[in-house]
Parts: C-alpha cells; sequence; structure tokens
C-alpha cells in the first residue's frame, strides 16, 4: 500500500510543474511594490551581528537584519 501511495506521490510532480503559469512572468518590476536596494551576506562575519555560526542576514539604510 505504501509502494502504491509513494508512486502516485512520485507522477503528480509533473503535472504540478507543468500547471504553473508561467504568463505572470516578466523582467519588469512591479510598479506598486517599492524597491530596495539591500546588502546580504552572513551577519556575523560580515555585520558584526551577535551570534555563534553563520546565518543570512540583510542591511537595508544601514541597519542589520537576520533573515
Amino acid at each position: 500500500m505504501k509502494q502504491i501511495l509513494l508512486i502516485l506521490f512520485l507522477n503528480t510532480f509533473p503535472f504540478l510543474s507543468i500547471a504553473q503559469n508561467t504568463n505572470t512572468l516578466s523582467n519588469k518590476p512591479d510598479s506598486a511594490k517599492k524597491i530596495f536596494i539591500a546588502e546580504v551576506s552572513c551577519g556575523q562575519c560580515q555585520f558584526g551581528l551577535p551570534g555563534m555560526d553563520c546565518s543570512l542576514a540583510v542591511r537595508i539604510d544601514g541597519h542589520a537584519y537576520f533573515v
């Protein structure tokens, strides 16, 4: 029974990828949304944020935040 469910589950992936709407993809940014320029890097190594390991962080307008 588990094998049948697994086979049915794996066979749905090709159909899901075909069903995606590609008409909404464009190279133009949405004029209704604000555009930010941000630096993205390791928070501890590059931005001096506290922590014990490398975690993704973003710096916007001089303020660093973990993502």
